[in-house]
């Protein structure tokens, strides 16, 4: 449900790009962008409930069992995601690194 609503919420400034969300970061004034003014916000047609639903449907037929296969294996390597982007990027970097040596 967490994920629905994340996903389902997220709209974005026509003009500059900027993202907002409808309960974790809207805009300080409804239908315009804090950042350049403009009042051309745009969701993707995918982003809503149904598309999302079947979206994480699709992710625990298919993928989620390749979390299993390659543990088993001793080749699955996880990173934490939860942090700055470049920290991300560093610790993507240095695992893939030890990986190739």
């Amino acid at each position: 449900v967490k994920m629905v609503v994340r996903i389902a919420g997220r709209f974005t400034c026509g003009a500059c790009g900027e993202g907002y969300h409808d309960t974790f970061k809207a805009p300080k004034v409804a239908d315009t962008c804090d950042n350049c003014g403009a009042q051309q916000m745009t969701r993707r047609a995918d982003d809503n409930a149904a598309t999302v639903m079947s979206r994480l449907d699709a992710y625990h037929e298919q993928t989620s069992p390749l979390v299993a296969y390659y543990t088993d294996k001793g080749a699955l390597r996880r990173v934490d995601a939860m942090g700055e982007i470049a920290e991300i990027q560093n610790a993507i970097a240095a695992l893939t690194e030890s990986v190739m040596r």
